[in-house]
């Protein structure tokens, strides 16, 4: 059943693509359905909440995320990517009491926060996956 969830999130356009070859995982870019899932397959969300503007935001983007050991991990949670331009991102920017950018959040199924995971700014690999496997 899971398998039909994710096909449909995926036909319905609210998934990121991944790129071609080395790259990130493909993020979900709706919240409310990242929360649905997580509820589904009990998996917790690692959300990402950046700008277009935002340099450090391209860094954890195109060089921490890519790597494979950050993938491996990140494949455990439903993954989201908001901007906090976008109205879904302004409502989650203010739901959860961010104030920086890059932010990175583990939420758990019920919507609640894991705050002590929070992530803010640009972590060096081995740091976040630290973080990410303590998070699980």
């Amino acid at each position: 059943m899971s398998a039909i969830v994710a096909l449909s999130l995926m036909l319905s356009g609210l998934v990121i693509t991944a790129p071609s070859g080395p790259g990130p995982l493909p993020f979900l870019t709706d919240f409310d359905a990242a929360r649905s899932l997580s509820g589904y397959e009990k998996r917790p969300i690692y959300l990402h909440l950046s700008a277009t503007w935002c340099e450090p935001c391209k860094t954890l983007k195109n060089e921490v995320y890519p790597a494979p050991a950050i993938q491996e991990r990140l494949r455990r949670f439903i993954r989201v990517d908001l901007d906090v331009e976008s109205e879904r991102g302004k409502r989650v920017w203010m739901d959860y009491k961010v104030s920086d950018l890059p932010t990175g959040l583990i939420i758990r199924e019920d919507g609640a926060s894991l705050d002590r995971f929070r992530v803010i700014g640009v972590l060096e690999e081995e740091a976040l996956i630290t973080l990410l496997d303590e998070a699980l």
